[in-house]
């Protein structure tokens, strides 16, 4: 049980850490949402690694963690109960939202972007209570709509537990083959499509990127799935390395081969969304790298990384608190290297490499050393 969990703990530090260099990354490419950007020009060659590196970890990483946590859901549900699991689940993802919410937030907003830029904002007090009076703190979960999500999908878990619902797929002993992989596929691809018919990538609802949530939902629900028949126990590692490699080999040829193709490049915005053939096939392209990679990562690292030692082992343990805390402190180091007159693609690398340390330093000695935040995350 420590093995299974160490290395599905230590997956999460991996996926966790590509967080932040992604968030670093939007500061200078403005490929995504973030509070803080420069938006520099940019050659058609930088533009490039940034959309790769921007679409390919967008692709996995995400759905890897709602896989990972619905694959934990079954195990917190049996040792609780219905109604023990709902207040754990209420505390463990609802206090860091609203704390997210009320303090994060406000600090990142006002506090950081308002000392940037001194007459953008109204006073702080006068900030904070149309924050709270006009409803715009249930707005500002920001990375937090995992979190927000994840409640959601645990909560339908937890009352399909409860009414004893029938699913079938439950009742499935076999380790999937080729062809129900294929088929989850294309389950995600098709329905990951059809939502953004209606919301193209760009565009929020309530703070949700709902053109991500088809591959989030369904593999959350492969996460129950494999805890419940164990299938993780079975991936075999060099199955897995084939699929890391189909996904980084043939996920970068075809992503080159897509954008070349979509027309993105010059201007057109069809690959993002609606009733084109740009935009199904680039659905089809992130469930395929989405699910290959998570395969390949679960096997890999379930045979190669079910130890955790050292300082490995206290950055597993704070990689939520990363996840809750990282956007301050992203901005903050951001709007120190400001003045630093260098290439975007050396200022995201810079970024990141002070930024990662920083977060798991700011988990280890202020977040596990302050009683309350300790207690919410």
């Amino acid at each position: 049980m420590r093995a299974r969990i160490a290395y599905l703990d230590n997956l999460k530090l991996l996926v966790i850490v590509l967080v932040v260099v992604f968030h670093s990354s939007v500061t200078y490419s403005g490929i995504g949402s973030w509070y803080y950007t420069e938006k520099p020009r940019l050659d058609v060659l930088t533009l490039g690694v940034f959309g790769f590196f921007a679409s390919f970890s967008q692709a996995f990483t995400m759905g890897l963690l709602f896989f990972m946590a619905g694959y934990v859901v079954p195990l917190a549900y049996g040792s609780r109960g219905f109604a023990a699991f709902v207040r754990n689940r209420l505390f463990r993802l609802g206090m860091p939202t609203l704390l997210f919410m009320l303090a994060i937030y406000p600090l990142v907003v006002h506090g950081l972007l308002g000392f940037a830029r001194p007459n953008k904002y109204p006073d702080f007090f006068s900030f904070y209570a149309n924050h709270i009076t006009s409803f715009g703190f249930t707005w500002a979960a920001g990375p937090l709509w995992f979190a927000e999500v994840l409640l959601l999908l645990s909560a339908t878990y937890a009352l399909a537990r409860l009414w004893k619902w029938d699913i079938p797929m439950l009742r499935r002993k076999a380790m999937p083959g080729m062809g129900t992989i294929l088929f989850l596929m294309g389950a995600i691809a098709l329905l990951t499509f059809a939502i953004r018919i209606f919301y193209p990538i760009g565009t929020t609802v309530f703070n949700f990127q709902v053109y991500f949530f088809a591959q989030y939902a369904i593999l959350f629900f492969a996460g129950i799935v494999a805890s419940r028949k164990g299938w993780l126990e079975r991936l075999d590692e060099q199955q897995g390395k084939w699929w890391l490699i189909a996904a980084v080999v043939l996920g970068s040829a075809s992503w080159a081969v897509l954008v070349r193709a979509s027309g993105i490049m010059g201007g057109s915005w069809a690959l993002l969304g609606g009733l084109h053939w740009q935009s199904a096939a680039y659905a089809l392209w992130e469930s395929f790298v989405g699910v290959a990679m998570s395969i390949g990562l679960l096997a890999v690292f379930r045979k190669r990384c079910g130890r955790q030692k050292g300082v490995f082992k206290g950055m597993a343990q704070n990689s939520f608190a990363v996840y809750v805390f990282h956007a301050p402190i992203v901005v903050s180091i951001a709007l120190l290297l400001r003045p630093l007159m260098l290439h975007p693609l050396a200022k995201w690398v810079i970024l990141s490499a002070i930024a990662v340390p920083a977060c798991f330093l700011f988990a280890a000695f202020v977040v596990r050393k302050t009683p309350v935040l300790n207690r919410i995350v």
